[in-house]
């Protein structure tokens, strides 16, 4: 009699996936648990392996929500002396949408970033952070010369904002469910007298 197959035992992979080749450790950090799974699943489904206990030489790719996530996860050290890609999981959110892998250098976290961010969290608590003066400055304010409204108004598009928004899953049916809308429409603009003939 064949095992039976375990509920937590993964799918197996497909070596021409689109994420093929690559050893990624995900951060869980800021992440829900089952969003997590779901993503560990899609990886492997795609031709990916997921390193689950430490950090090794095979790893390619590291994932974390934010760079705070890996300082925590990992400390500065580590970090800086990674070889792989810290890239963000907006990258993988936006190949599973598109499905295709997106271009990842426009979700790289940069180590620059990382040292912002770790002077940050070593500054007093008075002060809020430079995220926090985002979220709280107004778009209203036009005065170039305050310190909260420089660049804020072009953080809402860059990946890093976009990490924090509500999970969308992908429209697999966009193209046809387009297509269908369109008929309707069709239908709709020749009236009830046309729709007996169809």
């Amino acid at each position: 009699m064949a095992p039976k197959r375990g509920r937590n035992r993964s799918p197996s992979p497909d070596p021409e996936g689109i994420f093929a080749g690559m050893v990624v450790f995900m951060v869980g950090t800021g992440v829900q648990r089952r969003r997590l799974q779901i993503w560990k699943q899609k990886l492997v489904q795609m031709g990916a392996v997921i390193e689950e206990d430490r950090l090794t030489k095979k790893v390619t790719h590291v994932l974390a929500m934010n760079p705070e996530a890996l300082l925590e996860k990992f400390g500065k050290q580590l970090v800086t002396h990674f070889r792989g890609r810290l890239v963000l999981y907006q990258w993988l959110e936006d190949s599973l949408t598109s499905g295709e892998k997106a271009n990842e250098d426009l979700y790289v976290v940069k180590i620059e970033e990382l040292n912002k961010s770790l002077s940050g969290s070593e500054a007093s608590e008075d002060q809020p952070s430079t995220e926090k003066r985002t979220r709280y400055s107004s778009p209203v304010s036009n005065s170039k010369d305050s310190p909260t409204s420089c660049s804020v108004s072009e953080t809402p598009t860059s990946p890093q904002s976009e990490s924090t928004s509500v999970y969308k899953p992908p429209d697999l049916n966009r193209n046809i469910t387009e297509i269908f809308g369109k008929l309707i429409n069709i239908y709709r603009a020749l009236g009830d007298d046309r729709r007996s003939f169809s």
